[in-house]
């Protein structure tokens, strides 16, 4: 996946989210299994997002200094500003429409809106991990 594609991606599922989220506070019986499906399908592949993002950050391992915080927070200068603030944006509106949908109704299926943000933290981690820049073991020595 493109650097590009996966900064869609990011846009692309804060709007899914929120759908699913609405949804799920629908009183359509209907609506609120989709809205469900939806938070579950986007913790699921945010899960595995991030241990693709962990087996790349591993390989790479070898031959760079790949440290967590640059991996998968996008910390100091791993990544260009421009797409860490927008895929930081989008980790944080999910977690503001998660804790709000589940807020509004929290003893409900409304609450399954909480597990959405996984899907940008594994997309904020793949894209780290994948086109992050870390120093050489080679450049200590």
């Amino acid at each position: 996946m493109t650097p590009s594609r996966v900064l869609s991606v990011a846009k692309i599922s804060v709007v899914v989210h929120l759908v699913a989220t609405a949804a799920s506070l629908a009183a359509s019986d209907t609506l609120v299994n989709l809205g469900v499906t939806v938070n579950l399908l986007l913790f699921f592949a945010g899960m595995a997002f991030f241990a693709v993002a962990f087996v790349i950050a591993a390989g790479r391992s070898r031959d760079e200094d790949v440290w967590f915080g640059g991996a998968f927070l996008l910390g100091g200068q791993s990544v260009d500003v421009a797409p860490r603030n927008i895929l930081r944006g989008c980790l944080a509106a999910q977690v503001v429409i998660g804790i709000g949908g589940a807020a509004l109704e929290p003893f409900s299926s409304a609450a399954f809106s909480v597990l959405g943000p996984l899907f940008g933290f594994g997309l904020m981690a793949y894209f780290g991990s994948r086109y992050g820049r870390f120093p050489s073991h080679h450049a200590k020595r």
